[in-house]
């Protein structure tokens, strides 16, 4: 136990000595370097969110596919005539496709945002490059003789 500590002991000396004399003999660590500050279009946000929906559709389908087979072997319960099987495989098959569903729709919904949302942050990323632009939009109610709504100006 000892030697495993003196070793280790040593070994993280050496390498502190060996990063130490390297930081000292990098030719390329001088302070007249330029800062290498990266400055891209990539906008974060809306690709983790089109990113965890798509896995959710993913999830999504795979609960879909699991509850299609449960549903089979319900079939096949009812048609061989045993009714706790029937219970069990009714709840699963439909606990399954509720979650199906749920993932499915709610991915969706986090795919349309995501594009949406990569949408607008170009178009203000575009703005805020030109003249600056104000845009606004607008809510009105519409009501008429025979029909009642919303619409929206911009």
């Amino acid at each position: 136990m000892r030697l495993l500590f003196v070793v280790a002991l040593f070994s993280g000396l050496f390498l502190t000595a060996l990063n130490a004399g390297a930081q000292e003999a990098d030719p390329f660590a001088s302070a007249s370097r330029p800062d290498m500050d990266v400055d891209t279009d990539l906008q974060m946000g809306p690709i983790l969110l089109g990113s965890f929906s798509v896995v959710a559709i993913g999830v999504g389908a795979g609960f879909g596919w699991q509850a299609d087979q449960e549903y089979d072997d319900w079939k096949s319960a009812q048609s061989a005539g045993n009714g706790d099987e029937m219970d069990d495989l009714s709840d699963d098959v439909h606990n399954h496709s509720l979650v199906a569903n749920i993932l499915i729709f709610g991915g969706l919904a986090g795919v349309a945002t995501a594009v949406l949302w990569f949408i607008v942050g170009r178009a203000s990323d575009d703005d805020e490059n030109e003249a600056s632009v104000e845009m606004t939009a607008r809510w009105r109610p519409v009501i008429g003789p025979g029909h009642a709504g919303l619409s929206l100006e911009f």
